[in-house]
Parts: structure tokens; C-alpha cells; sequence
């Protein structure tokens, strides 16, 4: 998610809560801190799926296990004896 996708949506909350306390009053604050809490995170919850749903932006790209040849060395152990078996991978 880049600065203006999170910075945007946090400016507006930010706005909202100077607006809430110009208007707060003792009756009406717990109604309306409840209404700026469910703005917020509403808010926050669009900011990060359009971040995250916009169809490839800002994804990461695997490109999956690169062509090539190893080897893979596995041992196994049984009533104290041990034995070793190198293995190849091949990658097309």
C-alpha cells in the first residue's frame, strides 16, 4: 500500500475527529464516539482492500523454483547404524 492509499483515509478521520470535538456535548459524546469509532474503521478497512484488491498492485511475483539441478543429501538413522543417500533434483 503506498503513502496516498493510507494517507488519504487517514486525513479524512483525522478531520472527523476535529469536526466531533467542535460539536461535542455532554449528552450526545458517547453516541457520537461510537459513530466516529465505526467511521474509522470503516475508513481503514476500504483503504486496505482497495489497496490489496486492485487486481495485482503492489504484488509480489513468485516466478516458482528456478530451473537447474541439485542435490539433496537424506539420512536415516536405525538401531544406531546410519546411512546417507544423495538424491538429484532435477528442475525443468
Amino acid at each position: 500500500m503506498n503513502e496516498l492509499q493510507l494517507g488519504v483515509p487517514l486525513l479524512l478521520v483525522l478531520f472527523l475527529f476535529a469536526l466531533q470535538a467542535r460539536f461535542r456535548t455532554a449528552a450526545a459524546e458517547r453516541k457520537v464516539g461510537l459513530a466516529y469509532a465505526l467511521v474509522l474503521v470503516s475508513v481503514l478497512s476500504i483503504a486496505v482492500c482497495a489497496s490489496g484488491c486492485s487486481g495485482g498492485g503492489g504484488a509480489i511475483h513468485n516466478p516458482g523454483t528456478p530451473k537447474g539441478t541439485s542435490t539433496i543429501t537424506t539420512t536415516g538413522t536405525s538401531s544406531g547404524v546410519s546411512r546417507k543417500q544423495n538424491l538429484t533434483l532435477t528442475v525443468n
